[in-house]
């Protein structure tokens, strides 16, 4: 909110009517002066609903958007209070929540109030709400079924909410849920080896909508539990429940309490194909993201079309791709556009305008067009994305990943040698790291139109300039823009080009980045006056370590968006000491620092774990699946020196009166993540909590917080499965030399891809991070004995090094397969 300073003037160890907090309390900020109440006032009618099924705490702190298993859209968070119920604005006193009567010891408006909603809606609440209903919108995972006269008894002018903002807040959701809905099954809806009971094997198709297969991610999981899945959308059981459509799948332009919703899929097989496979036996199988080579943000997922392309919202019926004419089956498209929501979860607005053939563009997975800002701002009328802090994260997260994915294709980032892509006479490439990273970013026939054994102004390739994705657009700049402001800080100690001779060169790898991944800056957004030509190879920030700042410009009040290796993105500080920022842009510089140093570089180092919701999903799926990524690189890479996974057999390394190690495996994987610095800090020989090693506890890296833990903690909920039949310490000890050593691959019999080698746990699990002891005792009697269980899915590491979400309803014996090295089970 912008009032940094006066947060750290409270002393959070203290009750808020200490004398030291209480000086502060006339020091509120006007944004939290609510209605009727004067100006310089302390007291504020923002106020939670506390307890018994509404927003509740616990050791670890307030709950997180996932508990919200209702409907974060549904899920009230803060109401505005009348003045009478005001309360100190720094008082914790939260309004005590009573399901059977809610609303109790409030003064209730004469019109309206306004609650804010998990998802960040402001809405209008009737004072003549039913107790029930407005129980139901205040409780956090209740599984109430509320319709579209419910919705209209809590809000006001519910009937009247049809507007473009509210379709795109709908398509946003439903796009959300698709992603949510992928995490768990590895491919979008209908699921991943549908059995045949679920659909029509004549027709190839399920017997129940896609809609109906995401309730349980929109917060509808009761009424999801309620079909019968293996019969047709119109029998007589399941026709019973078409009245109980929830407002989330009301498209624009028809009646609440209707049964008809014309948000739709594009379906064939070059879009959104359900596999329909008949041998050995009948099955279906729903689109997995990797089918989108076009890229996910040029791919549409959701269309939604007018009132009279409704359909019955339990049908599977979709609008069929016609190659020959692609907007057959979209219908007339009105002045201000239709909502459609691509891949990546933004929204755009259908151009009345768009040229059938460039709408085919969009339409299609894999169609491998080329296209530039003239095609894409003729099918979509606000193409030019907003110049917003959430738009520049959008993009440097989509960089951040294509990052990734590069080097694990070629063992480098940008650019790897050969094909003589590289000017032996300036030892840099002909083109740009922007266009190389083009096929991983869904641009990959853009890439292909490219001469790479050509400068990036040759009379071939000058002619692609305007072609640049929207995804390099960065701050000021105009949508037909050719320039951008994403650059790498490039010179020695920073990213460096290594050449061979005689036109061979290859960018950094993995372990060159020595100071760690979360704590090393690869490319910096800069503004608008520094921009360059897209394609320009020489077109970086010259990084220079006497004067590390002097090519970053000037740096505006609310910071620039930086990407860090692990695929994160901060905000880089106005404030930012030059010896500070050198630290987190060279690769192995070897400084050791601590959050007062990352506090200083970045705006937001400590930001909350869900900071922005627009783009939660996006960053849990870089930052916390990288990390445990880049965990199993970190085992494998140990692995690949000692033929086993953590610990290593040297005795000096074991205690003899545990048997296990005296630092856990974390610590032991320092060096093969990048932090060998620290690495050598630590007594080996010395327990977790000597006097020594105990000082070290505060310098966990960014890769082991885990969901849920805040910036300063010293626990991670990433942890083995430690004991017989899982990670298996074995220690041999005798008289005259005792030692301990770990697993190998060779043991996993039941094949790495198969077998889970670190999973995150909830917070309440976690255990600091240099404990040897400080993992999960395995029992397979009781496979999840000693685990809290998620409230929607858990994120795990096979020992192939591949990441996977399982749902928290796995079932004990399947859960049990993946936890075993030789359990012999068939998966």
């Amino acid at each position: 909110m912008g009032y940094g300073e006066l947060y750290q003037q409270f002393h959070h160890d203290e009750p808020w009517n200490s004398p030291h907090n209480l000086s502060l309390l006339d020091q509120m900020p006007d944004e939290f002066r609510s209605r009727g109440l004067p100006v310089g006032t302390n007291y504020s009618g923002y106020r939670l609903f506390e307890g018994n099924g509404a927003y509740e705490y616990d050791s670890d702190g307030g709950p997180w958007l996932g508990e919200a298993g209702d409907g974060r859209q549904h899920t009230l968070l803060v109401m505005e209070t009348m003045p009478h119920d005001a309360a100190p604005w720094t008082k914790p006193d939260g309004i005590p929540f009573d399901q059977a009567d809610p609303l109790a010891g409030l003064t209730l408006p004469p019109d309206t109030f306004l609650v804010g909603t998990v998802d960040g809606t402001i809405r209008q609440v009737r004072p003549t709400v039913s107790a029930e209903n407005f129980s139901a919108i205040t409780t956090w995972d209740n599984g109430e079924i509320l319709t579209a006269v419910d919705y209209a008894d809590i809000y006001h002018d519910w009937d009247v909410e049809d507007t473009a903002e509210v379709s795109a807040d709908r398509v946003k959701a439903l796009v959300l849920a698709m992603h949510n809905f992928h995490d768990v099954h590895a491919t979008f809806p209908p699921g991943r080896d549908v059995p045949s009971e679920w659909f029509d094997p004549s027709t190839g198709v399920p017997y129940l909508s896609w809609r109906v297969h995401l309730l349980p991610y929109l917060g509808y999981g009761n009424l999801y539990n309620q079909f019968h899945l293996d019969e047709p959308w119109d029998s007589p059981h399941n026709i019973q429940l078409l009245d109980e459509m929830p407002e989330d799948l009301r498209s624009r332009g028809l009646a609440p309490g209707g049964t008809l919703s014309a948000f739709k899929l594009i379906t064939a097989e070059e879009a959104y194909d359900v596999h329909y496979l008949n041998s050995p036996y009948p099955q279906l199988s729903g689109p997995q993201i990797r089918d989108i080579v076009d890229g996910t943000d040029s791919t549409i997922a959701i269309v939604e079309l007018t009132p009279d392309k409704a359909v019955p919202w339990t049908q599977w019926n979709e609008v069929e791709f016609n190659a020959a004419d692609p907007l057959d089956g979209i219908g007339p498209i009105p002045e201000d556009g239709l909502r459609v929501g691509m891949t990546d979860g933004v929204v755009h607005n259908l151009n009345p305008d768009a040229i059938s053939a460039n709408f085919g563009i969009f339409a299609t997975w894999q169609g491998g067009e080329v296209f530039g800002p003239a095609e894409s701002s003729n099918v979509f009328l606000d193409w030019a994305l907003p110049d917003s802090k959430i738009n520049s994260w959008e993009k440097l997260r989509d960089v951040g990943l294509a990052f990734h994915n590069y080097h694990d294709v070629f063992g480098y980032f940008p650019i790897s040698g050969g094909n003589n892509s590289y000017d032996p006479t300036t030892e840099m490439p002909y083109l740009s790291w922007r266009v190389h990273l083009l096929p991983y970013l869904g641009y990959a026939n853009l890439y292909n139109e490219f001469h790479l054994d050509e400068p990036w102004d040759s009379p071939h390739n000058i002619q692609l300039l305007d072609k640049m994705p929207e995804v390099f657009r960065s701050r000021g700049l105009a949508a037909n823009s050719s320039m951008t402001g994403i650059q790498l800080l490039l010179g020695e100690g920073a990213y460096e080009y290594t050449y061979f001779e005689p036109n061979s060169a290859r960018g950094p790898r993995y372990r060159d980045i020595s100071d760690g991944t979360h704590a090393t800056i690869a490319v910096v957004e800069v503004m608008s006056d520094l921009a360059v030509e897209w394609t320009r190879p020489d077109g970086d920030i010259p990084f220079d370590i006497l004067d590390p700042l002097a090519g970053v410009g000037t740096i505006p009040e609310d910071g620039l968006r930086v990407l860090t290796f692990d695929g994160a993105v901060f905000t880089l500080n106005p404030d930012v000491t030059a010896e500070n920022f050198k630290a987190f842009a060279t690769l192995d510089g070897g400084e050791i620092f601590g959050p007062a140093e990352s506090s200083n570089v970045f705006l937001d180092w400590q930001r909350p774990p869900h900071e922005l919701p627009q783009v939660e999903h996006a960053r849990s799926r870089i930052e916390r699946l990288n990390k445990l990524k880049q965990i199993g690189l970190g085992l494998h890479n140990f692995h690949d020196v000692y033929a086993r996974f953590p610990v290593g057999n040297t005795p000096q390394l074991w205690d003899p009166e545990t048997e296990l190690p005296y630092l856990s495996w974390r610590v032991h994987l320092l060096p093969y993540i990048g932090y060998e610095n620290l690495y050598y800090q630590f007594h080996l020989d010395e327990p977790w909590d000597s006097p020594h090693n105990i000082q070290l506890l505060d310098k966990m890296p960014e890769i082991f917080r885990s969901r849920g833990l805040p910036s300063d903690s010293t626990k991670t909920g990433f942890q083995l499965f430690l004991g017989e039949g899982a990670y298996d310490y074995q220690f041999v000890n005798s008289s005259n030399y005792s030692y301990g050593y770990g697993p190998r691959i060779r043991d996993i019999t039941d094949g790495t891809s198969r077998t889970i080698a670190v999973i995150e746990t909830m917070p309440e699990d976690a255990v600091e991070w240099t404990r040897s002891d400080g993992d999960i005792m395995w029992d397979p009697t009781n496979p999840f004995g000693g685990l809290t269980m998620p409230p929607n899915i858990f994120n795990v590491l096979m020992f192939d090094g591949s990441t996977r979400s399982f749902h928290p309803l796995l079932d004990e014996d399947t859960f049990r397969s993946y936890v075993t090295f030789a359990g012999g089970e068939i998966i």
